[in-house]
Protein backbone atom coordinates (compact mmCIF):
# COMPACT_ATOMS: atom_id res chain seq x y z
CA UNK A 1 0.00 0.00 0.00
CA UNK A 2 3.22 2.71 0.65
CA UNK A 3 4.39 2.16 -2.54
CA UNK A 4 1.23 2.38 -4.23
CA UNK A 5 0.42 5.60 -2.45
CA UNK A 6 3.78 7.19 -3.28
CA UNK A 7 3.42 6.62 -7.10
CA UNK A 8 -0.17 7.91 -6.77
CA UNK A 9 1.39 11.13 -5.67
CA UNK A 10 4.40 10.70 -8.11
CA UNK A 11 1.64 10.61 -11.20
CA UNK A 12 -0.34 13.72 -9.11
CA UNK A 13 2.62 15.54 -9.19
CA UNK A 14 3.23 14.83 -13.24
CA UNK A 15 0.14 15.52 -13.86
CA UNK A 16 0.09 19.14 -12.18
CA UNK A 17 3.50 19.40 -14.06
CA UNK A 18 2.13 18.70 -17.29
CA UNK A 19 -1.01 20.86 -16.91
CA UNK A 20 1.18 23.82 -16.02
CA UNK A 21 3.69 22.98 -19.21
CA UNK A 22 0.13 23.30 -20.98
CA UNK A 23 -0.89 26.90 -19.44
CA UNK A 24 2.38 28.29 -19.89
CA UNK A 25 1.76 27.07 -23.67
CA UNK A 26 -1.57 28.67 -23.87
CA UNK A 27 -0.36 32.00 -22.09
CA UNK A 28 2.49 32.35 -24.36
CA UNK A 29 -0.24 32.29 -27.45
CA UNK A 30 -2.44 35.31 -25.45
CA UNK A 31 0.42 36.95 -25.18
CA UNK A 32 1.50 36.95 -28.86
CA UNK A 33 -1.96 38.52 -28.96
CA UNK A 34 -2.11 41.38 -26.23
CA UNK A 35 -0.17 41.53 -22.67
CA UNK A 36 -0.17 39.51 -20.51
CA UNK A 37 0.99 40.14 -16.62
CA UNK A 38 4.67 38.81 -16.44
CA UNK A 39 4.31 37.43 -13.46
CA UNK A 40 1.45 35.17 -14.78
CA UNK A 41 4.38 33.72 -16.27
CA UNK A 42 6.32 33.67 -13.60
CA UNK A 43 4.86 32.00 -10.61
CA UNK A 44 4.08 29.27 -12.98
CA UNK A 45 7.85 28.80 -14.30
CA UNK A 46 8.60 29.21 -10.19
CA UNK A 47 5.78 26.23 -9.52
CA UNK A 48 7.95 24.32 -12.25
CA UNK A 49 11.20 24.29 -10.38
CA UNK A 50 12.51 26.58 -13.20
CA UNK A 51 13.63 29.39 -11.27
CA UNK A 52 16.02 31.33 -13.52
CA UNK A 53 13.19 31.73 -15.82
CA UNK A 54 10.79 32.72 -13.19
CA UNK A 55 13.29 35.71 -11.99
CA UNK A 56 13.43 36.39 -15.85
CA UNK A 57 9.87 37.06 -15.35
CA UNK A 58 9.65 38.39 -11.97
CA UNK A 59 12.39 41.31 -13.23
CA UNK A 60 9.80 41.67 -16.53
CA UNK A 61 6.87 42.33 -13.78
CA UNK A 62 9.00 44.89 -12.11
CA UNK A 63 9.81 46.95 -15.20
CA UNK A 64 6.35 46.83 -16.14
CA UNK A 65 5.12 47.82 -12.63
CA UNK A 66 3.44 44.95 -12.61
CA UNK A 67 0.33 44.98 -9.77
CA UNK A 68 0.80 41.52 -8.92
CA UNK A 69 4.13 42.20 -7.33
CA UNK A 70 2.32 43.57 -4.50
CA UNK A 71 2.90 39.89 -3.28
CA UNK A 72 6.77 39.95 -3.38
CA UNK A 73 7.28 40.14 0.56
CA UNK A 74 5.32 36.97 0.83
CA UNK A 75 5.99 34.99 -2.26
CA UNK A 76 7.57 32.21 0.41
CA UNK A 77 4.35 31.73 1.47
CA UNK A 78 3.15 31.23 -1.98
CA UNK A 79 6.75 29.61 -3.81
CA UNK A 80 8.97 28.61 -1.19
CA UNK A 81 11.46 27.94 -3.36
CA UNK A 82 12.62 31.96 -3.60
CA UNK A 83 12.41 32.61 -0.27
CA UNK A 84 16.40 32.67 -0.45
CA UNK A 85 16.71 33.25 -3.73
CA UNK A 86 19.40 36.69 -4.05
CA UNK A 87 17.98 37.12 -7.47
CA UNK A 88 14.09 37.46 -5.80
CA UNK A 89 15.68 39.53 -2.75
CA UNK A 90 17.05 41.80 -5.08
CA UNK A 91 13.68 42.48 -6.73
CA UNK A 92 12.18 42.96 -3.31
CA UNK A 93 14.79 45.66 -2.29
CA UNK A 94 14.12 47.15 -5.50
CA UNK A 95 10.44 47.25 -4.88
CA UNK A 96 11.28 49.42 -1.40
CA UNK A 97 8.82 48.26 0.95
CA UNK A 98 8.02 49.90 3.46
CA UNK A 99 10.02 48.67 6.34
CA UNK A 100 8.45 46.63 8.86
CA UNK A 101 9.24 45.31 12.92
CA UNK A 102 9.05 41.66 12.80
Amino acid sequence: MCCHDRGSVQLTRLAVMSRARQKLAELHAIEAKKYVDPVTFADVYANLGDLDEALRWYQKGLADRSPDLVYAKIIDRIVPQLAHSAGYQAIVEQMAFPKTDQ
